[in-house]
């Protein structure tokens, strides 16, 4: 790395790193503000509080790294720029690629850094968060009711569209992991019924990966008239096809912006597009997460322009230029997002275009403001 590249990336890191610590301290206490009252009345130690609050960072890290790089660029940059250093490398016969390609370089390194971190230490940190949280919830409920009765979700639905099942669930336990009142219905094909199975109790065996059902009943039908055929009571019984796994019939009750990476693509595998329309909100989802990382090359992009260019007299209003220009790149990015959830536009088009769309517009800024 040549002096020069030296002292432009150093100048941008100090920068960067204020501006994340301080970013990262708000977002905390906000969310200690909001979140730590409960934690208290969950009787929570200070281990676990302390636990839950670092593994909310990395989920911080999408929104807060792309706004932070910014923020260090336009400030960075103004400062040499108002030192005249700026000036003093053009004079001396440096380019615009000569003097910002360290820059560049951060920023793809960045944008790798979070897509690994989307893709790994991000639903790590987001499933452990969540299990804290349950764990003191369902402990504070264990006072005052019995363990059946903890974590309780209602009306449990999931259709497998793969193995064309149809799966009900009166009441199931988030603690227990025991579903009460269960019916399970076989569909052929054309969606008509060959087999319903009732259980008054069943649970997901996790080392056979099936599930088991208690004090049920088996239902055979035919389906040209849908009449019931044959009826066997039993005990106990061990279902090998039903692999359906709880976990995932759950992520379903959850809004795909509160899913990891690996939730939404285990979804979107166990669930066909074309069969599940929750799917396409979870797929718009799924492909935004694998964008938003290159955010962080765009704007590079578009802090460039307006931190070099423009008058040297009124910096300030170069900045909020970049600063406008970047918050109607991340409007944009929602409003797309939406329509691909309407099926206006396909979820991997209205997840990139956003990226695209900037990507195309950023040499006509080089070329108005440096040009």
């Amino acid at each position: 790395m040549k002096l020069v590249d030296r002292h432009i990336f150093f100048q941008w890191l100090k920068t960067f790193g204020a501006a994340m610590i301080v970013t990262i301290g708000l977002l905390l206490l906000e969310r200690i503000y909001d979140t730590l009252p409960e934690l208290i009345g969950y009787n929570a130690t200070y281990f676990q509080i302390v636990s839950f609050y670092l593994t909310q960072i990395p989920g911080f890290f999408p929104v807060i790294v792309p706004l932070g790089l910014l923020i260090s660029l336009l400030f960075s940059l103004g400062t040499l720029r108002k030192n005249n250093e700026i000036t003093a490398l053009r004079a001396g016969g440096l380019s615009l690629w000569q003097m910002t390609r360290s820059l560049w370089i951060s920023g793809a390194v960045l944008s790798l850094l979070l897509l690994y971190l989307s893709a790994q230490v991000i639903p790590q940190a987001v499933v452990r968060s969540r299990e804290i949280w349950d764990n003191l919830a369902y402990n504070r409920q264990l006072e005052t009711t019995s363990s059946e009765n903890v974590g309780l979700l209602y009306n449990l639905t999931f259709f497998n569209a793969k193995d064309n099942r149809l799966w009900f669930i009166n009441r199931f336990s988030q603690y227990t992991y025991m579903a009460y009142g269960v019916t399970v219905s076989q569909l052929d094909k054309n969606g008509r019924e060959r087999t319903r199975t009732i259980a008054n109790q069943a649970y997901f065996d996790d080392y056979l990966k099936h599930w088991s059902m208690e004090e049920g009943r088996i239902i055979s039908f035919d389906v040209s008239t849908n009449e019931p055929t044959r009826s066997l009571g039993f005990n106990k019984q061990e279902f090998a096809d039903f692999t359906e796994n709880p976990t995932l019939m759950q992520a379903l009750e959850k809004k795909p912006n509160s899913l990891s990476l690996k939730e939404l693509q285990t979804l979107i595998t166990q669930l066909p597009a074309n069969n599940d329309p929750r799917v396409r909100s979870y797929l718009v989802q799924y492909h935004s997460l694998l964008a938003a990382p290159w955010g962080c090359l765009l704007v590079v992009g578009i802090a460039l322009p307006f931190a070099l260019g423009g008058s040297n007299r009124n910096p300030a209003a170069s900045a909020s230029l970049s600063v406008v220009f970047f918050f109607v790149y991340y409007i944009a990015a929602r409003i797309f997002g939406l329509l691909g959830s309407r099926e206006i536009l396909d979820p991997i088009v209205s997840a990139w275009l956003p990226n695209i769309l900037i990507a195309v517009m950023i040499p006509f800024l080089f070329k108005k403001r440096l040009g």
